[in-house]
C-alpha cells in the first residue's frame, strides 16, 4: 500500500499487541516474507499498484502455507470478492475504516 497508509496501518497492529514481521510493498516481497517468516496472518491491500496483486499472495499464502489475510482494500469488486471467498479471510474490510473493525477483524482465531 502506499507507504503512510503502511506505515500508519502497522502502528495500529503494534498497538493492538501484534508483532509486525514486514512491510513489503510488491507482491514478489511478500511471498518471500511468506517463505522465510511463516506469519500466523496476513493484512493486505488488493491493490499493489505496480507491485502486483494482493489476491495472488493472499492465494499463495493460504494455498502453499494456510495462512489466512485480512484483506483491506478501497476497490472491492464482485469479481474481487469471488476470488477472495474461497481463501477463507479473516475478514474483508474497505478502506478508510477505524481501528476498532481492524481490531474486530483480527480477534478472531488464526
Amino acid at each position: 500500500d502506499e507507504p503512510l497508509v503502511a506505515e500508519t496501518l502497522r502502528g495500529m497492529l503494534e498497538s493492538m499487541g501484534h508483532e509486525v514481521s514486514a512491510v513489503a510493498v510488491t507482491a514478489t516481497q511478500a511471498m518471500d516474507v511468506v517463505d522465510a517468516v511463516h506469519p500466523d496472518a496476513l493484512v493486505l491491500d488488493l491493490d499493489l499498484g505496480r507491485g502486483g496483486s494482493g489476491l495472488d499472495v493472499a492465494a499463495y499464502a493460504y494455498r502453499h502455507r494456510g495462512i489466512r489475510s485480512l484483506i483491506v482494500s478501497g476497490k472491492l469488486t464482485d469479481a474481487a470478492m469471488d476470488r477472495i471467498r474461497p481463501l477463507d479471510p479473516l475478514g474483508i474490510l474497505a478502506k478508510p475504516f477505524l481501528e476498532e473493525a481492524l481490531r474486530s477483524s483480527l480477534a478472531q482465531p488464526v
